[in-house]
This record gives structure tokens, C-alpha cells and sequence, in this order.
């Protein structure tokens, strides 16, 4: 009985833990129709606009992320990476939205001061819509958009911004060439 379950037990952990596994992106989901406008933002500058209103035209994704958030802060860096090598067009694709309660001003200092990324643009939510509308359960949480702006992929987690696989995956699905 005890080598039956460790024999499962192995065949569940093991292909986990195994070396050079596939890093994961943003698994696919259902399209579900998100109100998008339901959800207002706030950035630079006080300027307070509807997510619709900033979506660009195509495929996007959207990060949701808190600055008390442990997880995001490790993040954060990474996906600062990944904006910067986008075309200057596609870094539009990459909307980072933060949870947090606070003035907005007060998110743009954590992101300079306390994290070092003086250039990593960010929206904060307005009206505290977004985790209802996006059906959010903890952070960080990262969502893909279709051309329609339905949800089409999520990340219930960190995401590894770094990984060259992760990059190339997120770069396609960005352009539209994969569901």
C-alpha cells in the first residue's frame, strides 16, 4: 500500500520538479465577455478614463497587481523587462493596473523608490470595479484579451516574464497569431 502511494505520488511531483520543464504562460481559457468599461482607471497625472476608453485596437493583456503584494513585487521587475522589448507599439498591449486603495501618486512612488522601476508605467484602479469585472481572486493576476477585449487566457499567479518560451508565446498571442 505504501509503494502504491508513493509510486502516485511520483508520477504526480516528479514531471514538477523535473529539470528544463516547460515554463507556462498564460493558459487559455473559454472567451468570457468582460465589461470593460465598467472599470475606471486612474493615471498619470490624475487622469481618471475608462479601460475601454484605453485598450488598444487587437489582442492585450492586462496585469492586476498590489503593492503589498509579495509576489507582484518579484514580478514587477520582470515584467518591466518584457514591456521594454516590445516594439514601442506593442508596449500599448501591456496594460499593469494596481489593486491598491492609496493615491495614485503613492503607487508611482513604491514603483520608483522601493522597486527602482522609475519607467514602468502603470494604471491604478478608480473605482475598485476590476476585481469584480475581472472575477479576481488574489494577485498577482495577469488576463489576455482578444481583439474583442473578451477574456481569452489568464495567470492566476506569477508569471516568468523572463522565460525566452514565455516571451515568444505572449509576443505571438499579442500579435493574434495564436487563440
Amino acid at each position: 500500500m505504501i509503494r502504491a502511494r508513493l509510486f502516485v505520488l511520483t508520477l504526480l511531483v516528479l514531471p514538477t520538479l523535473s529539470v528544463g520543464a516547460r515554463a507556462e504562460g498564460i493558459p487559455p481559457t473559454e472567451p468570457r465577455e468582460i465589461d470593460v468599461a465598467a472599470v475606471a482607471l486612474v493615471g498619470v497625472g490624475g487622469n481618471e478614463r475608462r479601460l475601454d476608453e484605453i485598450l488598444p485596437p487587437g489582442p492585450a493583456i492586462v496585469h492586476f497587481w498590489a503593492t503589498w503584494c509579495v509576489p507582484c513585487r518579484d514580478e514587477l521587475p520582470a515584467l518591466d523587462r518584457f514591456r521594454a522589448a516590445l516594439a514601442p507599439d506593442g508596449r500599448g498591449r501591456v496594460l499593469v493596473v494596481s489593486v491598491d486603495r492609496f493615491a495614485f501618486s503613492k503607487v508611482e512612488a513604491f514603483l520608483r523608490d522601493e522597486l527602482g522601476l522609475p519607467d514602468l508605467t502603470t494604471w491604478k484602479d478608480a473605482n475598485g470595479k476590476a476585481g469584480a469585472v475581472f472575477r479576481l481572486f488574489g494577485y498577482p493576476d495577469t488576463v489576455l484579451l482578444d481583439a474583442e477585449h473578451r477574456e481569452v487566457g489568464r495567470r492566476a499567479g506569477s508569471l516568468d516574464w523572463d522565460d525566452p518560451e514565455v516571451r515568444l508565446e505572449l509576443m505571438e498571442r499579442l500579435a493574434g497569431a495564436k487563440p
